[in-house]
């Protein structure tokens, strides 16, 4: 679940809402500034942001937006069971045999 951002007009919107409304000024500014140099330059993000940005719009509209997680999902069992049964089997039967000798 994402954080609430409380807005300046007093509505709480969610954190994912809050990027998406941001990166909708960014592109509005620069249709209505005329120039890309100027509607970067006011938030502070490169040129290639911008068009990025205004890529992810054209292509998966309002979608495309959100920021994504760059993390790799996590596998649960890196184990195949058949290999855990295995070692657990022989664990049973030799339950001394691999453990470190003090």
């Amino acid at each position: 679940m994402g954080k609430n951002i409380l807005t300046k007009r007093g509505r709480t919107i969610t954190h994912r809402e809050y990027i998406i409304r941001q990166k909708l000024n960014i592109v509005e500014l620069g249709e209505k500034l005329g120039t890309i140099g100027d509607a970067r330059r006011k938030p502070g993000i490169s040129r290639q942001h911008y068009y990025d940005i205004k890529k992810a719009i054209d292509e998966e509209d309002l979608e495309g937006l959100p920021v994504k997680s760059r993390s790799v999902p996590r596998v649960a069992n890196r184990v195949a069971p058949e290999m855990d049964i295995g070692m657990i089997a022989s664990l049973s039967s030799y339950p001394f045999s691999w453990k470190k000798n003090r």
